[in-house]
């Protein structure tokens, strides 16, 4: 039953961290403008990430049972990984018109760690996401 209720109280951020994952990420070769698009895209997942990590501190003042408080824990830690992510993101979009063979092979490792922090997520909150489904 305490795992149930922890569930319903972590699913409404559980569901925009999973909204705001879906549209973290980039892809290359691109067009300027495809790129552009990328770019307002990563800036509004990095804005959702941002709100929702603000409501999880909030989340985290209050008196919560400690297996509730080590999940927030858990997702504040995630979150904040991909905060980053997105900011090498965009940094990453920007250089690449300058050096578009570079970029494309420090993408692969952005994607890689992205997948890394969604599954380290996933082995400590197991019932919680479903990583696979944002990994790309």
């Amino acid at each position: 039953m305490l795992r149930r209720n922890m569930q319903t109280s972590l699913q409404p951020l559980l569901t925009e961290f999973r909204a705001a994952c879906v549209e973290l990420g980039l892809k290359l070769p691109a067009s300027a403008p495809q790129i552009d698009r990328q770019v307002t895209q990563i800036l509004d997942s990095r804005r959702r990430l941002a709100k929702l990590h603000r409501q999880i501190q909030r989340h985290l003042i209050r008196e919560l049972p400690p297996q509730l408080r080590q999940q927030l824990h858990t997702l504040l830690h995630t979150t904040r990984d991909l905060l980053h992510l997105a900011d090498s993101f965009v940094f990453l979009a920007e250089e690449y018109p300058l050096d578009p063979e570079g970029s494309i092979a420090c993408l692969g490792r952005l994607n890689l760690r992205k997948v890394n922090v969604l599954d380290q997520m996933q082995r400590s909150l197991p019932l919680a996401i479903d990583a696979s489904a944002i990994r790309s």
